[in-house]
């Protein structure tokens, strides 16, 4: 499976989908998987990191949505990423309380999964 990960945008949120670690087991599981640059930049991660266990890196976030077919965030989409999103890549994040997101009619159809910590 192709999997991607962009880096989150929101106001102080310094957390990635996938650390270095997490992204060594799925390589070797035979997943491919997409990092945004600088993913992990704010907490210590460095792309070496992630190239170094066998990850990709993309430059913008719309090559890691056009490329993955699993997205990986911690946080809900922004308004702002909203053009990324597409019906091929299912999409996992934590759970949004975000009325608007949540009543984005554009959203019905897209395979979007929400889980709550």
């Amino acid at each position: 499976m192709r999997i991607g990960v962009p880096k989150e945008i929101k106001n102080r949120e310094f957390r990635v989908g996938l650390t270095p670690e997490s992204v060594s087991v799925l390589c070797k599981l035979g997943h491919t998987i997409y990092i945004e640059k600088n993913l992990g930049s704010d907490i210590g991660f460095t792309d070496e990191h992630y190239l170094s266990v066998g990850a990709k890196i993309c430059d913008t976030p719309n090559s890691i949505y056009e490329n993955a077919e699993l997205i990986v965030k911690v946080k809900e989409p922004l308004p702002s990423e909203y053009t990324y999103l597409n019906e091929k890549a299912y999409s996992l994040y934590l759970f949004s309380s975000r009325r608007e997101f949540t009543k984005y009619s554009k959203f019905n159809s897209y395979r979007m999964q929400r889980y709550c910590l």
